[in-house]
């Protein structure tokens, strides 16, 4: 069985984990993750994924590059009410760059649309253009109300099926 190493990567706060319990146990995460978590998503016989919840907050910066080697897909997540958080995607962006010596597939999720959106469009597409990875999907999720987040794992488990698609 292929499994693949699927990152979930931003800012803290940004709701990675939310997105991810939401999606796998229908609930939000109340605390922010220490470090990193695991989940396992069975994809199809063949298929499978390792998603990777890396904890965003800077203490834990000394483990994330070493976490993120080997990465086929990276999601990066970015709070679409704090325009500090796409501004940040660039650096976690780079790290997997750095570490994987290449651009990485990714999908760029816009979380917490629940909230009321303040970052602006322009910007968005801006910064999804100069990101160092192969951007394929922009989304905007809400884990709150599990807007769109069928959606991204639904993107996720067809890139990571695809042949088409260099995840190596």
């Amino acid at each position: 069985m292929e499994i693949a190493k699927v990152l979930f990567i931003g800012d803290g706060g940004v709701g990675k984990t939310s997105l991810i319990r939401k999606f796998f146990e229908s609930i939000v995460a109340e605390k922010l993750t220490v470090g990193v978590e695991f989940t396992l998503f069975k994809i199809s016989d063949e298929k499978s994924a390792f998603i990777w919840d890396i904890g965003g907050e800077e203490r834990f910066e000394v483990f994330t590059e070493s976490l993120m080697k080997g990465a086929k897909l990276v999601v990066l997540v970015y709070d679409v009410s704090r325009t500090s958080t796409l501004l940040n995607l660039e650096k976690w962006a780079q790290k997997v760059f750095q570490v994987n010596n290449r651009k990485i597939p990714a999908i760029v999720v816009g979380n917490k649309i629940d909230l009321g959106k303040s970052v602006d469009d322009d910007l968005v597409k801006e910064k999804l253009n100069n990101l160092p990875v192969i951007t394929l999907e922009h989304i905007e999720t809400s884990a709150i109300t599990g807007k769109n987040v069928p959606t991204l794992f639904k993107k996720i488990a067809e890139l990571v099926s695809r042949e088409d698609i260099d995840l190596t």
